[in-house]
């Protein structure tokens, strides 16, 4: 996908009525927690968030966070009522927290939800439950959360083009990581906090796989697409020893790969004449979710196991169900 074309998935217009936390945002009792979804989600096991994985659906008519159980067991669950456009959500890695971006129509601000519905203060000190950060400037997606409560983000901010950044859990202590006239996006940061993984078209305008120091030092391309192909949307495995990316083909059809960090053993997972992305690791790196477009312009959500066997489908509407994030591994 272009920058043109990403821009207009990713600022899909919606009218926004105001940001509502989903207590009982599926018809249920208006004093439902988030906490208490999560259990029905979960088999009934309030408190935990193991195995879930979040998603964005737009069965409502809007983009919204949803929660499935990864054995597709149970119904989905919706988490948030934003009435604009939800984007990549992801998780903190205590699995208590996550944050996603909202899409409105010029402008795109990050957001953090507690799962445990305790509340959280917002700039003017007044309880929230979600938390809107950095929203003042551009269009901010696909965050990432790190062990070291850092949130890595790309945004169009400065000039224009897509730079990752960081920054503490309040919106707080920005600093910028890539600067240049090309399109840095969608960072991962490895399990130890200390790597960030991304895609960038700074190599002759063609999409690449990079790793770089969690300071933005040290980078280092990773994959060596060939023209008219893209590297896209890295991420590191749990045990930080592989990554698992999209590869697109000049007409633009897309299959998830996996490689050592380091670029070498490349292995192809899926290969089926359907379009894949967004893939994410489970916490103990032995599947894998992603969406996949088998009715196709609209995709569901998929899990694999780590060498591409065993398909399965999660999702099952139709309306566009994707951008998968795994819980971590907690109880």
């Amino acid at each position: 996908m272009n920058r043109t074309e990403g821009i207009a998935v990713l600022l899909a217009a919606a009218a926004a009525i105001g940001l509502l936390w989903c207590a009982g945002c599926a018809g249920g009792d208006s004093g439902l927690s988030l906490d208490t979804v999560i259990g029905q989600v979960n088999g009934g096991i309030t408190g935990s968030t193991q195995d879930i994985i979040l998603y964005i659906s737009v069965r409502t008519g809007t983009g919204e966070v949803w929660a499935v159980n990864a054995s597709g067991l149970e119904e989905p669950f919706r988490l948030t009522a934003s009435g604009a456009q939800a984007q990549t959500p992801a998780w903190s890695p205590d699995g208590r927290q996550f944050v996603f971006s909202l899409s409105y129509i010029t402008t795109a601000p990050l957001y953090r939800v507690r799962v445990d519905n305790q509340t959280l203060t917002d700039s003017e000190g007044k309880a929230v439950y979600f938390r809107e950060f950095d929203s003042s400037e551009g269009s901010n997606f696909s965050p990432s959360w790190s062990v070291n409560d850092r949130i890595a983000f790309h945004t169009d901010r400065d000039d224009g083009e897509f730079e990752i950044y960081t920054c503490d859990l309040n919106g707080n202590d920005l600093i910028r990581l890539t600067d240049n006239e090309w399109s840095d996006n969608s960072p991962r940061w490895s399990p130890d906090g200390t790597k960030i993984v991304f895609s960038s078209n700074r190599d002759d305008d063609t999409p690449d796989v990079y790793i770089m120091n969690e300071d933005g030092g040290n980078v280092r391309q990773i994959t060596d697409s060939a023209e008219g192909w893209a590297s896209l949307a890295p991420e590191i495995s749990p045990d930080g020893t592989q990554i698992v990316y999209v590869l697109q083909d000049p007409e633009g059809d897309r299959d998830i790969y996996v490689m050592d960090t380091n670029g070498g053993s490349q292995r192809r997972l899926t290969d089926d004449g359907w379009g894949h992305h967004h893939p994410t690791w489970s916490p103990d790196g032995t599947m894998i979710a992603y969406e996949r477009f088998a009715k196709e312009p609209v995709p569901d959500v998929w899990v694999m196991n780590a060498d591409g066997t065993d398909k399965r489908q999660l999702t099952h509407h139709n309306d566009y169900e994707a951008q998968p994030a795994w819980s971590p591994m907690t109880l």
